[in-house]
């Protein structure tokens, strides 16, 4: 049993290991006494371990979070001793009013922050173990973990490039609580969750559900100027997560090794509206946070980041899927999008186009030992312009199916129908955008800052103009250049073998007389004004 004053000394002990820089004096004087009787603990203007927050957000690299800033945190316990038995069952609050997350490019960073996440994360490997060594610590902090609540007011986790934060995200009214299950019979849901004779696991809970809103900043020297506001992508979606971890039965006493792991996001309605030149800075954004990640992967190849790479190795000869499981992570998104692009035509006038992916999923999978996997559906995907579909794409019931294997790419495609109808009017439109697009390339204005990289000591550009797709392209042929160099790295039979199956059963094309000038016009064929007026229709 707990003695009285285990609650006050656990919840001292998880502030030691939250709160940086974390002192006995910031609580109030008499908390460790007896005579200390307040429910609730309140902590203004906090900082968090900035590595204790990452190993939470699971960030890929080279993503680092910097800093983690908390207006103020309330802890609120229904008592601090056992003799009240109803307090064993009432849940823990930890709540939150504002939470400030900054993630920078590790390699963006000056000297001085790169040395301190060092010396945190080896400080953190020296740690001893927050709870101490007392089973009864452990049995006691188990209880108070599957009922404590955390309700987080306003989330913010900004990502820099640079010295600009690009990338916002606003989580509000965020809720989330922990629970465990008892042992069931799950009768092996998906097939690779657990092969012991009696089909039993423990299973543990996470649900949160939060307000979600994301902006990007510009960051060029034009909206400096002209005061441009951010770009808004979300406005308080409705986002419910649930986070499922499996332990199987027969490795329920090795700790150390990852189970199983299911994330299922749900989105509520995401509505989408950006222009031409927003809708490139998104692209630029995007671009630049992927090459990150992929050059991030190509770096952790090189060492292992954790004592978990024995169990990525290759299956051998004596090992099958059938033996063992082998998902380690599944994260699965589930909502409806509606976007529209708005351009401004020099002759038409204003003009929109309007996107809905009705009912879409996405299975993003991750298994043991290298395999990847990405499974998307959706029930329905058109665009729509004055009024009238100018595509439709309906799938199979059979959803698109890509695997990543280490020598092998696979591809699966069922398609049921494809419309796409393009009249002269949307041919003069989508000309005057690639137009747009083309004058806004020829408009970059490239500064050079003085500083170097440290991994390459080459001068590198900053504080260019981000809404051009020269960038992302050259953005793009780096990922690729790194996919080509991950190739090289952990495959040693040749090039990857790509096994692409794609079926469609319906095909319709309506394409009008501008189109098809401007087709025949590039593919340099001559007498091509000759089949002006002539419209082509294919139904196949």
């Amino acid at each position: 049993m707990a003695t009285g004053s285990m609650m006050k000394d656990y919840m001292r002990r998880q502030l030691r290991y939250w709160v940086d820089d974390f002192k006995d004096s910031m609580l109030p004087r008499d908390f460790m006494t007896k005579s200390y009787t307040k429910t609730q603990l309140v902590l203004p203007d906090t900082h968090l371990k900035p590595h204790r927050v990452a190993a939470v957000l699971h960030l890929p690299s080279p993503l680092q979070v910097t800093t983690v800033r908390c207006i103020e945190l309330t802890i609120a316990v229904p008592s601090w001793t056992d003799k009240d038995k109803e307090a064993a069952h009432k849940p823990v609050l930890i709540h939150v009013n504002e939470l400030l997350i900054q993630v920078h490019n590790i390699w963006e960073c000056n000297s001085e922050i790169r040395r301190a996440v060092e010396e945190r994360v080896q400080a953190a490997l020296l740690e001893p173990d927050p709870l101490g060594s007392t089973a009864a610590m452990f049995e006691f902090a188990r209880d108070v973990n599957d009922r404590t609540k955390l309700v987080v007011d306003k989330l913010r986790v900004q990502i820099f490039i640079g010295e600009v934060s690009r990338v916002e995200f606003v989580l509000a009214d965020l809720n989330a609580r922990t629970t465990d299950a008892l042992w069931q019979d799950v009768k092996d849901p998906t097939t690779c969750v657990d092969y012991s004779p009696d089909h039993l696991m423990q299973t543990r809970f996470k649900a949160m559900s939060f307000m979600l809103s994301a902006e990007i900043n510009p960051g060029n020297a034009d909206a400096a100027k002209t005061g441009t506001q951010m770009i808004r992508l979300m406005t308080k979606v409705s986002v419910v997560i649930r986070v499922t971890r499996f332990y199987h039965r027969n490795e329920i006493a090795d700790s150390w090794r990852r189970q199983m792991q299911l994330v299922d996001v749900i989105f509520g309605a995401v509505k989408l509206e950006l222009g031409i030149a927003e809708f490139m800075e998104v692209y630029t954004v995007a671009s630049t946070l992927c090459n990150w990640i992929l050059n991030g992967r190509k770096t952790a190849l090189s060492a292992p980041a954790d004592g978990m790479a024995a169990d990525r190795e290759p299956l051998g000869a004596g090992a099958s899927g059938a033996d063992q499981p082998n998902i380690e992570l599944q994260i699965t998104f589930r909502g409806t999008i509606e976007a529209k692009l708005t351009f401004t035509s020099p002759t038409e006038g204003p003009q929109e186009l309007f996107l809905v992916a009705d009912r879409a999923a996405g299975n993003v999978i991750f298994h043991r030992h290298g395999v990847r996997e990405l499974q998307m559906s959706l029930h329905e995907l058109a665009v729509r312009f004055r009024g009238y579909v100018v595509f439709r794409l309906k799938p199979d019931r059979e959803v698109f199916h890509l695997e990543e294997r280490l020598s092998s790419l696979s591809v699966k495609w069922r398609v049921q129908s494809v419309l796409c109808r393009i009249d002269d009017d949307l041919a003069a439109v989508l000309t005057e955008m690639y137009q747009f697009v083309n004058e806004k390339e020829q408009a970059i204005v490239i500064r050079i800052s003085q500083q170097s990289t440290p991994h390459t000591g080459k001068a590198t550009p900053l504080g260019s103009r981000r809404n051009s797709f020269s960038e992302a392209s050259s953005a793009e042929c780096s990922s690729s250049e790194t996919e080509e160099d991950l190739g090289k790295t952990i495959r040693v039979d040749g090039p990857p073998k790509v096994h692409v199956v794609l079926h469609m059963n319906e095909l319709e094309l309506q394409i009008g007389s501008r189109l098809v000038l401007i087709l025949l016009k590039l593919f340099d064929v001559r007498e091509a004004q000759e089949i002006i007026g002539r419209d082509v229709t294919t139904k196949l």
